[in-house]
Parts: structure tokens; C-alpha cells; sequence
């Protein structure tokens, strides 16, 4: 039988690992913070809920401590209740707002979950607003579409395939049917409902390149409901992305944003039948994230940020034919997200200008706005609008996933676990990510993705406590690639290495960030670079037609030398330096599943270590270069999905053993400090989930219509 450890015994290894010093010396409010730690060990990694509700409740009756501590063990409590569907979790979260208001972020959370539960401060207006919970779990995402009967979702699942979920009896069906990331990099990304609901639109992003440029193309197929009848219907060797926002009403054309290749951005209608394209409205560097058509296919809503330094967005609208345009929503909050209601009366649009993300409601005419906008819902979260059923319902995704830091303590000779994770940020929890230890070991960085525009540099010394936190002059880019989030310290201290954009978009490329200055240099359109250690230069893996080799460059001298090849259809992913510099351990996936391989840092031969299912995101070398640490999924067949758990393999061959940590979900940007005393990783715990608002239009406003 197995034994549990009891709550003195977690304190005191999550003290001894994660923190510093002797529990008796300490004050009380550092010891809540431990038991703090102890109570979310229980819940995040242990999964008994049980044993973590009591441990919150220990923390929040016995008192005695700082009120941000209370506040998060509030918070914490009503998370653990929630997921056991009690009511509890309500009474914990009303409490936090209550009597915890002064700790703004913590309560913030709180109205959220609340807002998602429903369970809400009623005023007049909501008063008789019906919210019910239609999807939730990790395959859901916000890129498709209600149909216009109010019976499927579309959505792009895990793997990359496209399906359709029937809303009432719970069940997803493939559409594309594509079964894997194993399988291929091929994806199916927005999507949305013909009129009659009887077909698909949606972008596919194909492995098909275009033969002048060698360059990968995203394109616009239509499918069948039924998954039949597949068909290309636009592609572009200027158009480098594209996604779906609407069809006119007689399913003639269908309403598209253009990403071109020189970065600017188009409004575009496609014809459905022969993929002719007419441009309405073109844009610079910055983009609309949200177009609805109205239901006369007159008129397009559309959100936009109209100055350069905010990312702000005001709403406009755009004669369907591309001849006229007027402001339709001019405020100084953050308006997005636009949908015209069933019967083209008026729009709705998600607002933060009251402090706290609500739904908006504005009448529309043909000149502009009329009167002022209305609110129809507060506290409603950071939706995203998926259209309309014909009783006037609106289907709305809310993420409420977190993504978050967790150290943990390793034995330096084996690399196994002294203690189980835990977290390692307390601020912005959720949002936190790609964590880098600093050369001598003493401080520690990771960026926070404070909203979706902003990415914020965290550094924070670990003998002081002291934090600094800015944001560099730069987007550091937000993709699937999770490697191309990752931060890497030079061996001098100095400078970062991050993966992004300029602030005016553009080609994606590897960037400096001076530690001390915050100045930002560009490096080149390189991905997933690793320093030497020497210092003197870096490896990278290269974009476009070089995306499948491997090169360094020389800060010395600025030259670049090719050390490795892939060649198709394997292709390469991530890769990792060995702490003496002469080793690299890279990915490749292809046709016969992922393998991780080690190469000669000068280029060579290279020679397999081990062939089964692993993350490439996930990959560590222990500080001595002995042994390789990579995170595999319990499942093989979707390196996305399941339980993922680490282990360690010699890196002169052998086969590979569990090290001890296992964690529902993903995990990545594995980083082992410098004294092989610590590991940091990024745990995600991806959960979105699907909404519908109803009994909030007039009857006279219900009818069919559609996004």
C-alpha cells in the first residue's frame, strides 16, 4: 500500500528543494507560502483534490499571514472545487472578490472564473440572460464555426485535422481526416459554415511548395459537411496566410483576410466557385482580428488597431463592395471581436471598458453608429464570437487553460528527481513561460504573455529576490513551434536570444536583447538557436528553403557554415548543444516517427540515440554531457495528447529510464541549472471551453443568420 506523504513532510522537501533556509527560521507568511506550495503539489501533480481542498482550508482558517496568500489559497480552493463541480467553488471565488479586492490580480481571476461559471453580480440588464457551458476540454479551440442550424461546431483538432462536433451529443467527426502530427505537418487552422450549412470553408496549411521560391503555402479548401467533396479553392504564391471570416448570404463568395508576402494585409471576397479573389481593403503591418459580414452581405464590421504604438483596437465598418468606410467604435478601451446580430439591427463587440472584459452592444445604420453602446454582458471573459443559432443564441470560446513554471531539485550525478515540481512564478500564473537559468546560476528569466500583443522579459535574482521586468522592442512570436518561444542567455551574461517579429510584423527572425540596456538587435530569419559555449557564436536552424538544415554563425567574423541536412520528407526539428560544444543532439521527424540523433558539433556523421515517441520540445543535457533528458507521452500515436513524463538516456547509447516526474498535459523548455541542482520546464495544462449566451436579444431581433 502506498504510503501518503503527510503535510509536515511536504513542507518541509518543498522547502528544502525550491526555496532556502530552515523552516524555523522563517516567518509565518513564508510558511503559508510553503504550505501553499504543499497544497497546489497536491493538486497539480498529485491530482487528489481532496487532500488539496484541505490543505487550502488550513491556509485560509488558520490566518496569521499576508492577505495575498489568503487570497491565492481563495483562489486555489475554488479551482479545486470547481474541478469536482461543486458549488463550492462559487462561495470560494465571491469570497475572494468580497473581501479580497486590494489584490487586484488575484481577484481579476476570480470575476473570471466566475463570469465562466455564471454565477455572477446580477444587474437589471442581465437579469433573465441564460449562459449555458456547450464544450470544454484540450481539443477545443475558437478558429471555426457555429452552423447556422445551431446543431455542429467546427473545429481544428489535435493532430491537425479538421472536425465537426455535434453540439448535443457530444461527438466529434473527422472531416479532413487526418489523424496525427506524426502522420504529417500538413494543419487545418479557421473554419466556418457555408449559409445552408451543407459545406465548410478553411485554411490548410500544405506541405505543397511553390517551385520558384521553394516556399510552404497556406490555402482555402471547401469540404462537404459530410467530409466529401474536398476541393482547392484558392491559392497564392503572394498570399503567405489566409483565414476565413464569413460567406454572403447566397454562398457565392466567402469573406477572407490576406496576409501578403511584402506583410501588408487585405480584406478580400473569394468567388466559392472559380476562387476569383477582389480586394476591398488593404493594410499595413497591422491586422484586423475579427470580420463579420452582415446578413444583407452589405456591410463589414471589422476590429483594428488604428495607432502604431498601442495594440488597442477601435471597430469599423466597410462597405461589402469596398467603396465606403466609417468608425463605428471610437473609444479608448480595447473593442473586439465584432458580430452583427441575426437580424443586421446591431452589433456586438467585447469591451474591456469598464475594467473587466464584457459584451457590448451597438445599433448600426448605414452611415455609422447610432446613439451609444450598451452593456449587454459584463464579466463574460476574453471571448471570441463563433456565430449565431437561429433562437438568437451566441457561441463564444473562453480560455481558461493555464501555462506556468515549475522547478523541481535533481540529484546532480543520476539526474533524478530529489522533489516533485512546483511553481516558480506567483505573479501573472497562467501566462508564464520558457524559463532560462543565467550563466553563473544566480538569476533566472522567463517571459510573461501579459495579454496577446504584449510579451514581457522577466528576470529575477534568486539570492535577492529582486525582480525586473520589461518589454523589448520586439513581438517575441506566439506559435505552435513552441521552441521558437524559448530564451537563451549567452555564456557571458550579457545578452538574450529570443525568436520574433519586429512591432510592424514581418519576416519572424532570431533577435539579441542586451540584458543590461534592453536594446534589441537583429540576428537574421534564423529558428531555434542554442549559444556555443564558447560564446563566439550560435547555432540556428534555418527558414523557408533552409528550414531543414542546421548552420552557425560566427559573431567573429559573420560568417555562416552549413553543419547539417535533413532531407525530405524527414524534416528538422529542435536541437540541443552539449555543455562542452562539440555535440549537438537534434530532432527529425518523417515517415518513420520521430528519432533523436547526435552529430558532431563541426558536422559529420550522425548517429541515432533513440527511435520512439518523444517531444522535441522537451529535450535537456545533464550539465556533465552524460546523459539526455526528453519528456515522451504515455500514447504514441500524438506526442500532444495524454500524460507526458520525462526520462533520461545515456548519450553514449543505451536504452532510456523514467526520471520521476509525470504530468497530465505538456510540458517543454526543459533547463537544467548550471550546478545540475535544479530543472525548470513550462507546464501547460491547455483548456478552452465553448459557450452560448441566450434570452439577451428582443424576439424581434431572433432569426436566422450567421457571423
Amino acid at each position: 500500500m502506498k504510503t501518503r506523504p503527510t503535510t509536515s513532510m511536504l513542507v518541509v522537501l518543498l522547502f528544502a528543494g525550491a526555496l532556502a533556509g530552515p523552516l524555523a527560521a522563517v516567518q509565518s507568511d513564508d510558511r503559508a507560502r510553503v504550505a501553499l506550495q504543499a497544497a497546489i503539489h497536491q493538486e497539480l501533480v498529485e491530482g487528489d483534490l481532496d487532500r488539496a481542498i484541505q490543505l487550502y482550508q488550513e491556509i485560509v482558517e488558520n490566518g496569521g499571514t499576508g492577505r495575498a496568500v489568503i487570497a491565492k489559497a481563495l483562489l486555489y480552493l475554488g479551482r479545486s472545487y470547481e474541478k469536482l463541480g461543486s458549488i463550492e467553488a462559487q462561495r470560494a471565488y465571491e469570497r475572494v472578490v468580497r473581501d479580497y479586492s486590494d489584490q487586484s490580480e488575484i481577484a481579476a481571476q476570480a470575476r473570471t472564473r466566475l463570469a465562466a461559471m455564471n454565477r455572477i453580480e446580477k444587474d437589471g440588464r442581465e437579469e433573465g440572460i441564460v449562459v449555458r457551458r456547450v464544450w470544454a476540454g484540450p481539443e477545443v479551440n475558437f478558429l471555426g464555426s457555429v452552423s447556422p442550424d445551431g446543431r455542429y461546431l467546427t473545429a481544428g483538432a489535435t493532430g491537425g485535422d479538421l472536425i465537426i462536433r455535434d453540439i448535443a451529443a457530444g461527438e466529434n467527426r473527422s472531416l479532413t481526416g487526418k489523424t496525427s502530427w506524426l502522420s504529417s505537418s500538413e494543419y487545418a487552422w479557421s473554419s466556418i459554415f457555408s449559409p445552408d450549412g451543407e459545406q465548410v470553408a478553411y485554411t490548410w496549411f500544405s506541405m505543397e511548395r511553390y517551385p520558384e521560391t521553394g516556399g510552404l503555402s497556406y490555402e482555402l479548401r471547401i469540404i462537404n459537411r459530410d467530409g466529401s467533396g474536398m476541393r482547392r479553392l484558392y491559392r497564392n504564391e503572394e498570399t503567405v496566410y489566409l483565414e476565413p471570416h464569413g460567406w454572403t448570404p447566397d454562398g457565392a463568395q466567402v469573406l477572407l483576410l490576406f496576409q501578403n508576402r511584402d506583410n501588408t494585409y487585405q480584406i478580400a471576397l473569394v468567388s466559392a466557385e472559380d476562387g476569383s479573389a477582389q480586394v476591398l481593403r488593404t493594410f499595413d503591418w497591422r491586422r484586423p482580428r475579427r470580420m463579420s459580414l452582415s446578413p444583407d452581405g452589405k456591410y463589414i464590421v471589422y476590429d483594428f488597431p488604428p495607432r502604431e504604438d498601442s495594440s488597442k483596437r477601435d471597430i469599423f465598418l466597410l462597405a461589402a463592395d469596398g467603396t465606403r468606410e466609417v468608425p463605428l467604435v471610437r473609444h479608448a478601451a480595447n473593442d473586439l471581436n465584432p458580430v452583427w446580430t441575426p437580424d443586421g439591427n446591431r452589433v456586438l463587440f467585447f469591451s474591456d471598458r469598464t475594467g473587466r472584459m464584457g459584451l457590448w452592444a451597438l445599433k448600426v445604420a448605414a452611415d455609422g453608429a447610432v446613439g451609444s453602446a450598451q452593456l449587454v454582458k459584463s464579466d463574460i471573459g476574453q471571448g471570441s464570437s463563433l456565430g449565431f443559432s437561429p433562437e438568437g443564441g451566441l457561441y463564444y470560446g473562453v480560455g481558461i487553460g493555464e501555462r506556468n513554471i515549475y522547478m523541481a531539485t535533481l540529484e546532480p550525478a543520476t539526474a533524478s528527481l530529489l522533489s516533485q515540481p512546483v511553481p516558480a512564478a506567483e505573479t501573472y500564473m497562467g501566462a508564464n513561460s520558457a524559463p532560462e537559468w543565467s550563466p553563473d546560476g544566480k538569476s533566472f528569466a522567463y517571459i510573461s504573455q501579459r495579454s496577446r500583443e504584449q510579451s514581457v522579459v522577466v528576470i529575477r535574482n534568486l539570492q535577492t529576490g529582486a525582480q525586473r521586468e520589461f518589454t523589448p522592442d520586439m513581438k517575441i512570436k506566439l506559435s505552435r513551434a513552441l521552441p521558437r518561444r524559448r530564451l537563451r542567455w549567452s555564456p557571458d551574461g550579457s545578452t538574450l536570444l529570443a525568436f520574433g517579429q519586429s512591432r510592424k510584423g514581418g519576416e519572424g527572425g532570431l533577435y539579441r536583447i542586451d540584458v543590461e540596456t534592453e536594446a534589441v538587435s537583429f540576428e537574421g530569419p534564423a529558428k531555434y538557436a542554442e549559444w556555443s559555449p564558447d560564446g563566439k557564436g550560435f547555432f540556428y536552424r534555418g527558414s523557408g528553403p533552409e528550414k531543414n538544415s542546421l548552420f552557425y554563425r560566427s559573431l567573429e567574423t559573420g560568417r555562416t557554415r552549413e553543419i547539417h541536412r535533413v532531407r525530405p520528407p524527414d524534416h528538422l526539428g529542435a536541437f540541443i548543444v552539449s555543455p562542452d560544444g562539440r555535440q549537438i543532439v537534434i530532432h527529425e521527424g518523417g515517415e518513420n516517427g520521430p528519432v533523436l540523433k547526435v552529430i558532431p558539433a563541426e558536422g559529420g556523421e550522425p548517429r541515432e540515440l533513440y527511435r520512439g515517441p518523444h517531444s522535441e520540445n522537451a529535450l535537456a543535457w545533464t550539465p556533465d554531457g552524460r546523459h539526455i533528458l526528453f519528456g515522451s507521452p504515455d500514447l504514441a500515436t500524438d506526442p500532444d495528447a495524454g500524460t507526458m513524463e520525462l526520462w533520461r538516456i545515456p548519450v553514449s547509447g543505451g536504452s532510456p529510464e523514467r526520471v520521476g516526474l509525470a504530468k497530465e498535459g505538456r510540458f517543454h523548455d526543459l533547463r537544467i541549472s548550471p550546478d545540475g541542482r535544479r530543472l525548470a520546464f513550462t507546464a501547460e495544462e491547455p483548456s478552452k471551453e465553448v459557450w452560448v449566451l441566450e434570452k439577451f436579444l428582443p424576439k424581434t431581433e431572433v432569426g436566422q443568420g450567421h457571423r
